[in-house]
């Protein structure tokens, strides 16, 4: 697995994976949130995008949405960061493939100097 900072580039192969997984109505969010500012890392396996993960923090210029559903007194804080929209393909689950692509994460956003990752899971 093969893990990239996202760029407004590879949205042709995100939309591949979400046609190929009978999610297409996805793509609209992720167009969204190419021009939120939101950041992004892709996973890869050969050249076939296998999974995604979003992120922000306090300096982007469009707040995540989501940050809304943790409550009106919430704020990421100087060395936090958001994570959001963690997925794997179907495909590459299994064997502990997620939680390498979630170390990768944070290892890489641990590198930016970031000290604290706020996220909440959706039992869906």
């Amino acid at each position: 697995m093969r893990v990239e900072d996202f760029n407004p580039a590879m949205l042709g192969k995100l939309q591949e994976m979400n046609r190929e997984r009978g999610e297409a109505q996805a793509n609209d969010y992720f167009d969204r949130s190419v021009k939120s500012g939101f950041h992004g890392f892709a996973a890869f396996a050969d050249d076939r995008m296998i999974g995604w993960y979003w992120w922000v923090d306090r300096d982007n210029p469009v707040p995540h949405p989501d940050l809304f559903r943790l409550g009106r007194g919430f704020r990421l804080e100087p060395g936090d960061v958001y994570g959001a929209s963690f997925f794997l393909h179907e495909d590459h689950r299994g064997g502990n493939r997620a939680g390498e692509f979630l170390f990768r994460v944070e290892s890489a956003l641990r590198d930016r100097g970031y000290k604290r990752l706020w996220g909440y899971v959706d039992a869906d």
